[in-house]
């Protein structure tokens, strides 16, 4: 990689210094003062010094090829720097689904179970109801037989104080 681009830049400076005009929307001088701004031709030349015809001394290029070194050294730093970052990331990632698939098991397990409770209280009141109205139903029996109970004993208690004032009345008799 590192030698596709120094050859890349080579062509370029070459290109630069045998044709002096312009190649396609931007001039040469653009170029050269993107590529001063960037830092690979940094030391070479200033904007102001910039030449547009003339031949590249061996300086010029050593001095440039230096600097195109040091720019993609510096850029695959970065790059390193980004790729350990996206594969920290991709980690975080993997364990994010992973948590989620559990927190998904969790929740289909929950619902299962809030369905099971379900069902079981709606069985259980119903079953409730049931029982509920068999106790009114044994409740209004008993109100009936304790009704006729007291109905019998109040004749008969009844009965029992006129058998005692009659029996009393007979006693107190001469």
């Amino acid at each position: 990689m590192r030698k596709v681009l120094i050859l890349f830049f080579l062509v370029l400076i070459f290109s630069l210094s045998v044709f002096g005009v312009s190649k396609g929307p931007k001039t040469v001088a653009e170029i050269t003062a993107e590529l001063i701004e960037k830092g690979i031709l940094e030391g070479v030349y200033t904007k102001d010094e910039i030449k547009m015809d003339g031949a590249v001394t061996r300086y010029e290029l050593a001095l440039s090829l230096y600097n195109v070194i040091n720019y993609t050294d510096n850029s695959m730093t970065q790059l390193h720097k980004y790729f350990s970052k996206m594969e920290i990331l991709s980690g975080k990632i993997d364990e994010l689904f992973t948590t989620t698939n559990v927190l998904s098991l969790k929740i289909e397990d929950n619902k299962r179970l809030i369905t099971k409770l379900q069902n079981d209280f709606s069985e259980r009141f119903d079953n409730l109801e049931n029982d509920v109205s068999l106790l009114e139903e044994k409740v209004k029996s008993y109100e009936e037989t304790i009704a006729k109970l007291q109905k019998q004993l109040g004749f008969t208690l009844v009965g029992l104080l006129v058998v005692a004032v009659v029996a009393i009345y007979e006693l107190l008799q001469p």
